[in-house]
């Protein structure tokens, strides 16, 4: 409960229902701005706050909605499947193994 009227209202954090029950995965967030600590370059405007929900006072990192739609839209194209895999089988990733696609490529 906030007794001062200055204090941010509570962070509404969600989980996926795919996380395990316990605190092994991140939660996120919308909030209008970054929180004061929050790691991102925006300073205004809505974005999304990650943690890691085993360590809820721990780094917050913030995204932007086109930040997001870039990674978002590079899972669901499975860009990152080798990753997964890695983490899956305990191997390290091989570096910048990733296509760069044409803007990308400047």
């Amino acid at each position: 409960m906030h007794t001062n009227p200055n204090d941010p209202p509570a962070i509404a954090w969600r989980k996926s229902r795919r996380s395990d029950g316990g605190n092994g995965c991140v939660e996120v967030a919308v909030v209008n701005d970054a929180p004061p600590g929050a790691s991102h370059k925006a300073n205004r405007g809505p974005v999304m706050i990650v943690r890691d929900s085993e360590n809820p006072g721990g780094p917050i990192l913030a995204f932007t909605a086109p930040e997001l739609e870039a990674f978002f839209g590079g899972v669901k194209d499975g860009e990152f499947d080798d990753l997964m895999r890695s983490l899956v089988s305990g191997q390290s990733s091989p570096q910048a193994t990733g296509t760069p696609r044409p803007a990308d490529q400047g």
